[in-house]
């Protein structure tokens, strides 16, 4: 007879709503690994079940759960000439697991402090809470201040150190102080060990590469601005760009960040090949094909009373 722990190993393994990261989290949560965590659980017409599943497997685990007001969230319906047309899918659900009434004493103390704007009390109950190295939470609290950023960063090495980080820790969820953290590469490890005990079969999907070659899009550049709702850097020693796959790619289209030296206007069309995991992607463009003139998106919002 399968153990109850085991059947919530296998619904985070299996459900339509839960997206690769959100697998990752719960599973960890849910052998005992990260005393605390926040999951996103997506609904829609075919896996409506799937709320009251999972809640079913939190009261039979004994784990404390908070919700969080549900919300919409959309998809890229189509590229039709000039026009990225959004469409609404269905729902998310967010969910506060947590092991104790303390630790959930301690995510209301979080949010009190936040809500105070008591950022570095806030950060360092934040860590404790959800197994996060202190180094990287000290990091992540200096980075509070625009200028301490500014200071240590040009826009490339800001940036070029996220796609570090992500191919080089990819089961982790937190915002390592560098690619260099002996903390986070320990905690990465083990979490990798936990997983490939636990839940084989995800881990197997989770590391998968995919290469694909298709067209995309140039949409909008990243940024980091001061308080007066400027740009950081007046000079860029490179641009980060949102790429939007031009046809669907496993019946999706893809918004993919690509980091650059080079100059790319806004609604250039680029063939790639692409390499492709659960958790991050290398965009490596071949040749300039085109331009969209006027690229824009389009969305429809739902208004409630």
């Amino acid at each position: 007879m399968i153990n109850e722990q085991t059947q919530l190993i296998k619904f985070a393994e299996q459900a339509q709503g839960l997206e690769p990261l959100q697998q990752l989290k719960l599973i960890l949560f849910a052998t005992g690994t990260k005393p605390s965590a926040y999951v996103l659980l997506k609904t829609d017409g075919k896996n409506l079940d799937e709320k009251e599943h999972f809640e079913q497997h939190l009261k039979h685990n004994n784990i404390i759960y908070e919700t969080s007001k549900a919300k919409s969230y959309e998809e890229i319906k189509d590229i039709r000439g000039n026009t990225v047309r959004w469409e609404i899918k269905g729902t998310w659900h967010g969910y506060d697991l947590f092991h104790t009434k303390t630790a959930r004493q301690g995510f209301h103390n979080y949010k009190k402090f936040l809500k105070e704007q008591k950022h570095s009390i806030a950060d360092k109950i934040a860590g404790k809470l959800y197994g996060y190295p202190d180094c990287c939470m000290n990091e992540y609290t200096k980075e509070h201040n625009i200028n301490y950023i500014k200071k240590k960063y040009t826009y490339y090495s800001f940036y070029k150190r996220m796609y570090e980080n992500d191919r080089k820790f990819p089961f982790i969820a937190h915002y390592p102080c560098s690619s260099h953290c002996t903390a986070t590469k320990k905690l990465n490890n083990h979490y990798s060990t936990i997983i490939r005990k636990n839940a084989p079969a995800f881990l197997k999907e989770y590391t998968k590469k995919h290469y694909v070659s298709t067209a995309l899009v140039v949409d909008a550049e990243s940024n980091v601005y001061d308080d007066n709702a400027q740009p950081l850097w007046e000079k860029k020693d490179a641009h980060d760009y949102s790429l939007i796959t031009l046809k669907p790619v496993n019946k999706h289209h893809y918004m993919l960040s690509h980091l650059t030296k080079a100059l790319l206007l806004h609604g250039t069309i680029v063939t790639a090949n692409i390499i492709m995991t659960q958790r991050w992607a290398d965009v490596r463009i071949k040749a300039l094909k085109d331009f969209i003139k006027d690229f824009h998106h389009e969305r429809k919002f739902l208004v409630t009373n």
